[in-house]
C-alpha cells in the first residue's frame, strides 16, 4: 500500500511524529547561547514534507514543533510562537519553490539555486526573526544582542536546511535502479573515507589545537570529489556525513566548536556547513547539467547518424588547408565502400569518383559558390565501387575566417542518393506525356474555368466541337457562347457549384458554333477549387446535336403513335358500346327470361372489355391498366345492370394500386365479371347482409385473384357444371396460365393464382 493512499489523518499523524522526533533530536544538543536556541532545526525536513505532500500538511509542522518547543521553553506562548515561526518558514519556502517551478530531483543549477538562495535563505531568515523576537518579547530576554542572535539563529536554520532538504529531495526523487552495483560500492567507499576524514578533523583535539578551526576546510576536496564523481547523490550524502561529524563535535567541551568563544565558533561552524553544502551542491548541479548536455549531444549525434544512414546520406567535413576530410553516414549504401576504406578518401579522390561527364561542371559550380559565398546545391553522378553510377545531390556551405576571404577554410556538406527521385521523375514525365496525349486525342473537350466562368485551359478537341481554337477561347466567358435562353440557367448552376467543393453538375445546352450554327453540347462541370493543383471549374463535354435531333424525332414519332393507339382504343371502345347497344335493343323484344339473361350476360362481358379500352384511352399509359380502378368501375356498372336484384348487395374491392398489362387485365376483368354476376344471381336468394369481396394479392412470383361471397354456396355438382360462365372462368384461368380453386365455407370463394408475366409496378391511382 502506498503512503499517499492512507487516510489524511494517518498521514498527518506520521508527518507530525517525524517532525517532532527531528526537533527533539535538535533540542538534545546543548545550545552555546540561550539566544541562539538550537544548533539544529527541522527547517529542511519541514520544507521537504510540505513540498512533496502539499500545503495541507502545514499543521504537522506546527503541532510537531510545538510538542517539543513548549516543554523545552516551559512556556506555552513562547513554544507556540517558535512553532509558528517554523510553520511560517515552511509555508514561505513552498510558495517560493512553486513560484520558481522547482523540481525536487535537483538536476539543474536553477533548482539548486531556488532551494538554497531563494526559498532556503528567505524562509529561514524570517523564522529567525520570528524566533528571536518571540524570545525577546515573551521569554524575558533583551534586545541588546538582537542582531547577533538573529544571525546565529538564521545561520543555524539555513545550515540545517542546506544539509537536510537536498538529501531528502534526492533520496525521494531519484530512481534507485539508476545505480550499478559497482557505482554503489564506490560511493560507499567514498562515504567511509569522508566519514573518517571529517571525524579526524572535528574530533582529534590535539590536532585541532595546533591547526585551529581552519583545518576543517581540508574537507572541501572530499566534497568536491564526491560531487564531480557521483553528481547530486554523492554531494548530498558527503555533505550530510561531514555536517553530522561537525555537529556532534559541538557536544564535546574539549573540542574546537564547544571550546573558546562558543557563539562565535557556532557561527563559524554554521558558515562552514553553508559554504561547504552550497559549493558541493552547485558543483554537483553543474556536473549533472554538463552530463545531461553531453548525453543530449550524443543522442543527437546518434539520431543524426541513424537518420543520415536511413535516408541514404553521407556527411562530410572538409578542412581546406590540410585537405583532410571526415566522412560519416551511409557510406556503404551509397558508394559500396566500407567506412574503413573511405577513411583515406580526400577531396581529390572524391572528385575522381564523379562521373567524367559531370566532373567539370561540378568543379566549376563549387568554385563559383565558394567565390560568391553561396550555399551549394549540385547534382551529379557518382561512380560506385562496382563501376555503376548513382545520382547524388550534394548540398552544403563554405566557412570563411573573414567576410572578404575568397578562399574558404572549411566545407561542410551532405551527399544524398537521389537515384530513386530521378527514377520517379522519369516515370512521372512518362506518365505526364501519356496523359497529355490521351487528353489531346480525346474526342471529348476539356475546359478549365475560373470562378467567373472564364476559360483558362482548353484541349485541342474543343475545336472539332464548337469550331473555336484554344487560343480564341482563352479568357473568354463560356456564358458568352450560350444561347440567350439558357444563360440564366447555367449562371445559376455555376453559382450553386461554388457553394460545395468536389460537386458536379450535368449540363445540356446550345452553344454557338464558330460558323454561326447552334450545336447541342452535353457534359459535366465539377468544382475543383479545393484542389490546389487544379483550382478551377473542370468541364468535359461533347457534341450531341445529332443525338438530340434523333431523340426529338423519336419523341414526336412516339407521340404520334400514342395518339394513334389512343384513337384505336377509343374506336374499339365505341364499337363495343355499339355491340352492347345492339344486344340491349335485341333483348327488348325477348320474352323468355333465360334467353334475356343470356343476352344481358353477354352485354356485361362486352361492357367489361369496353371498359378496359376506355381506361387505356383516358390514361397516360396506353399499354397497362390500373386494375384497382378498373374493377371498381366494372363492379359499379354490374350493380347498375342488375338493378333491384343487386341493390342490397355490397361489393368490396380490396386491390392495391397494381398495374397490369392489357393481356392480363382483360382475362382478369372477365373472370371478375363472371363470378360477380353469378354471385348476384344465385348466392343471395333471401339474405339482406350480402357481401361480395374482390381481392388481388401479390406474392413473390405470382398474383392471387380471389372473388368471395357470403351467400348460400355452390350446389354439390356446380364445380363440374358446363355452364357458359364457369366454362369461361376456367378458360380464362388457363389463358393466364393460372390455377383455379373453389372452396365452399360460409359462402363461395373462387381463387385464381397466376404467374407474373409482365413487369408489375405499384402506382398512385389517377384522380377520379
Amino acid at each position: 500500500m502506498k503512503f499517499s493512499s492512507l487516510p489524511y489523518f494517518v498521514q498527518l499523524s506520521i508527518h507530525t511524529l517525524i517532525i517532532a522526533g527531528v526537533t527533539k533530536a535538535g533540542s538534545m544538543i546543548s545550545p552555546v547561547e540561550p539566544s541562539a536556541f538550537f544548533l539544529w532545526s527541522p527547517a529542511g525536513l519541514s520544507i521537504v514534507i510540505v513540498t512533496l505532500s502539499g500545503m495541507r500538511f502545514l499543521p504537522a509542522v506546527f503541532i510537531g514543533t510545538a510538542a517539543v518547543y513548549i516543554p523545552a521553553m516551559q512556556s506555552y506562548p513562547l513554544g507556540a510562537a517558535l512553532a509558528a515561526g517554523s510553520t511560517i518558514e515552511a509555508a514561505i519556502g513552498i510558495v517560493l519553490l512553486r513560484r520558481n517551478n522547482f523540481r525536487p530531483a535537483l538536476k539543474t543549477f536553477r533548482d539548486v539555486g531556488t532551494l538554497l538562495f531563494i526559498a532556503g535563505a528567505v524562509s529561514t531568515f524570517i523564522n529567525a526573526l520570528v524566533s528571536v523576537t518571540s524570545i525577546a518579547l515573551i521569554g524575558g530576554g533583551s534586545f541588546s544582542g538582537y542582531g547577533t542572535s538573529v544571525i546565529l539563529c538564521w545561520t543555524s536554520s539555513l545550515a540545517g536546511s542546506i544539509v537536510i532538504a537536498p538529501l531528502l529531495f534526492v533520496l525521494t526523487s531519484r530512481n534507485p535502479k539508476g545505480f550499478t552495483t559497482k557505482g554503489i560500492a564506490e560511493l560507499m567507499m567514498v562515504i567511509v573515507i569522508v566519514h573518517l576524514a571529517s571525524g579526524f578533523v572535528f574530533h582529534e583535539a590535539s590536532f585541532l589545537n595546533q591547526m585551529k578551526y581552519s583545518m576543517a576546510f581540508v574537507l572541501f576536496p572530499f566534497a568536491i570529489w564526491a560531487a564531480v564523481r557521483f553528481g547530486m547523490t554523492g554531494s548530498v550524502v558527503t555533505t550530510f556525513v561531514i555536517a553530522m561529524n561537525a555537529i556532534l563535535s559541538a557536544q564535546v567541551p574539549a573540542e574546537q566548536i564547544a571550546a573558546g568563544l562558543g557563539g562565535f565558533n557556532l557561527f563559524i561552524m554554521n558558515m562552514f556547513l553553508i559554504v561547504l553544502g552550497t559549493t558541493s551542491l552547485v558543483l554537483a548541479a553543474l556536473t549533472e547539467e554538463r552530463a545531461a548536455a553531453e548525453r543530449s549531444i550524443e543522442k543527437s549525434k546518434e539520431s543524426y547518424r541513424i537518420i543520415t544512414e536511413q535516408t541514404g546520406q553521407i556527411i562530410y567535413d572538409y578542412d581546406v588547408p590540410s585537405g583532410a576530410v571526415r566522412w560519416s553516414g551511409a557510406l556503404a549504401e551509397v558508394t559500396q565502400y566500407t567506412p574503413e576504406e573511405f577513411v583515406n578518401v580526400g577531396i581529390e579522390e572524391r572528385a575522381a569518383m564523379i562521373h567524367p561527364e559531370d566532373r567539370g561542371r561540378t568543379e566549376r559550380e563549387l568554385t563559383e559558390c565558394m567565390r560568391t559565398h553561396r550555399e551549394f546545391n549540385i547534382e551529379y553522378r557518382l561512380q560506385r565501387k562496382d563501376g555503376s553510377s548513382v545520382h547524388i545531390l550534394d548540398r552544403g556551405v563554405f566557412l570563411y575566417r573573414k567576410e572578404s576571404d575568397v578562399m574558404a577554410y572549411r566545407m561542410l556538406g551532405t551527399m544524398a542518393d537521389v537515384s530513386n527521385v530521378h527514377l520517379t521523375l522519369s516515370k512521372l514525365s512518362e506518365s505526364e506525356e501519356r496523359f497529355r496525349i490521351l487528353i489531346e486525342k480525346s474526342a471529348d473537350g476539356i475546359i478549365l474555368m475560373d470562378k467567373r466562368s472564364r476559360v483558362t485551359f482548353v484541349t485541342p478537341s474543343v475545336t472539332s466541337i464548337i469550331g473555336y481554337s484554344p487560343e480564341e477561347l482563352l479568357n473568354t466567358s463560356i456564358l458568352e457562347l450560350l444561347h440567350k435562353s439558357e444563360v440564366k440557367k447555367y449562371a445559376f448552376k455555376f453559382g450553386r457549384l461554388l457553394l460545395e467543393a468536389e460537386r458536379s453538375e450535368y449540363l445540356l445546352g446550345r452553344f454557338r458554333h464558330k460558323n454561326g450554327e447552334w450545336v447541342y453540347v452535353e457534359g459535366m462541370v465539377t468544382n475543383l477549387f479545393s484542389n490546389s493543383t487544379v483550382n478551377a471549374f473542370v468541364a468535359n463535354f461533347r457534341n450531341v446535336t445529332d443525338r438530340v435531333i434523333a431523340e426529338d424525332w423519336l419523341k414526336r414519332s412516339l407521340q404520334e403513335k400514342e395518339i394513334l393507339l389512343k384513337e384505336v382504343h377509343h374506336r374499339v371502345k365505341n364499337n363495343m358500346q355499339v355491340i352492347s347497344s345492339l344486344l340491349n335493343l335485341q333483348s327488348a323484344s325477348i320474352k323468355n327470361e333465360r334467353t334475356l339473361s343470356m343476352f344481358r350476360e353477354s352485354q356485361n362481358r362486352v361492357k367489361s372489355m369496353a371498359l378496359v379500352h376506355e381506361i387505356l384511352y383516358q390514361s397516360q399509359d396506353i399499354a397497362s391498366v390500373n386494375f384497382s380502378v378498373y374493377v371498381k368501375q366494372m363492379t359499379s356498372s354490374l350493380q347498375k345492370s342488375f338493378g333491384v336484384r343487386a341493390r342490397d348487395i355490397a361489393v368490396k374491392v380490396k386491390i392495391p394500386n397494381i398495374v397490369l398489362d392489357i393481356d392480363e387485365a382483360i382475362p382478369c376483368g372477365l373472370i371478375v365479371n363472371e363470378l360477380i354476376s353469378n354471385s348476384i344471381k344465385y348466392a343471395f336468394p333471401k339474405r339482406l347482409d350480402s357481401v361480395i369481396t374482390v381481392e388481388l394479392k401479390k406474392k413473390k412470383h405470382s398474383f392471387v385473384l380471389c372473388v368471395r361471397d357470403n351467400g348460400v354456396g355452390l350446389p354439390k355438382k356446380a364445380e363440374q357444371s358446363r355452364s357458359l360462365g364457369l366454362t369461361l372462368v376456367r378458360a380464362l384461368s388457363e389463358q393466364l396460365k393460372g390455377k383455379l380453386t373453389v372452396s365452399v365455407d360460409r359462402g363461395t370463394t373462387f381463387t385464381v393464382e397466376f404467374p407474373i408475366h409482365q413487369s408489375i409496378t405499384t402506382m398512385t391511382p389517377p384522380a377520379v
